[in-house]
């Protein structure tokens, strides 16, 4: 999540004086995929698909899926959409990287100033009915236990796939930053 990548910064040894100075705002993203437009059915959710959502149950709340057909291969999808998570830096937070505060409180503090989770939007696309609880779910499994209670396991190489993507990606950051703040010659 975007929170975190204040976190893997401080890993590979960036200071926090320079994340606090050079950063502006970090973009973390996840693709879902988008419910079948000609074969969406709506149906009221189970109670462990409301609890992977944190969502209490209602009487009237509906949930859509694709049954599957000839246009979505029957698969029930077609088409993907990308959820964000965008953290903007502000002076408080600036002051919480400085202090050496967590990745978690660092998400607080934004929460408190409008920050908007990966799950609060997963969530927000199964209420609209654009894609399904389940793939929801199959996203937010890659945040662990305190984004959602249960899901699809990954492969050793898959999950070594992603976090060396992340790094490759907070080294890029990193460079940029440190390019900005240093003198050229």
């Amino acid at each position: 999540d975007a929170p975190s990548a204040v976190d893997r910064l401080r890993d590979i040894g960036v200071e926090p004086w320079l994340i606090s100075g050079a950063l502006r705002g970090v973009v973390s993203q996840r693709l879902v995929r988008r419910i079948c437009p000609h074969c969406k059915r709506a149906y009221h959710p189970a109670s462990d698909e409301l609890a992977l959502l944190g969502l209490d149950d209602a009487p009237d709340l509906v949930f859509y899926k694709g049954e599957g057909c000839p246009d979505c291969h029957h698969t029930g999808y077609t088409g993907r959409r990308a959820v964000f998570e965008i953290l903007m830096l502000d002076a408080p937070l600036r002051r919480l990287i400085n202090a050496g505060a967590s990745a978690d409180e660092l998400a607080d503090e934004a929460r408190r100033h409008g920050f908007t989770t990966m799950r609060e939007r997963c969530r927000d696309l199964v209420l609209r009915g654009e894609t399904t609880a389940e793939e929801a779910a199959r996203r937010l499994a890659q945040y662990g236990p305190n984004e959602l209670q249960e899901g699809p396991k990954k492969s050793g190489l898959r999950i070594f796939l992603e976090q060396f993507k992340d790094f490759l990606v907070l080294i890029l950051i990193a460079a940029a930053a440190v390019s900005a703040i240093w003198p050229r010659r």
